[in-house]
């Protein structure tokens, strides 16, 4: 497992990843405070467009150009692009655990 907490700035623009715990690449958990989900100043989570559906937007691609530059290099490889995950908890807190078979 690789475990990635994000964080909304001090400013409250963006987001900020970093690595927490670097394991299995084959498992990417991603654990942030709702609120970066619900800021629509930051791409890179989204919420879902349908009122009822569960799927969640990650874009891979906006977290890793916001990652901290120490902790890029744990970041899985095949975390790229688009994924639609749903989340296994919501709460102060919402948590993904993300496999490469869930691309696309």
């Amino acid at each position: 497992m690789v475990a990635l907490v994000g964080q909304q700035g001090i400013s409250g623009g963006g987001a900020y990843w970093t690595v927490t715990q670097a394991g299995d690449p084959d498992v990417l958990t991603m654990v942030f405070p709702e609120r970066v989900a619900t800021d629509a100043t930051i791409p890179d989570v989204s919420l879902p467009e349908v009122v009822g559906q569960e799927a969640w937007t990650i874009d891979f691609d906006a977290v890793r150009a916001h990652m901290h530059p120490e902790t890029s290099s744990d970041f899985p490889v095949w975390a790229r692009g688009q994924f639609s995950a749903t989340p296994t908890e919501v709460g102060p807190s919402v948590r993904f655990d993300i496999t490469p078979e869930m691309a696309g």
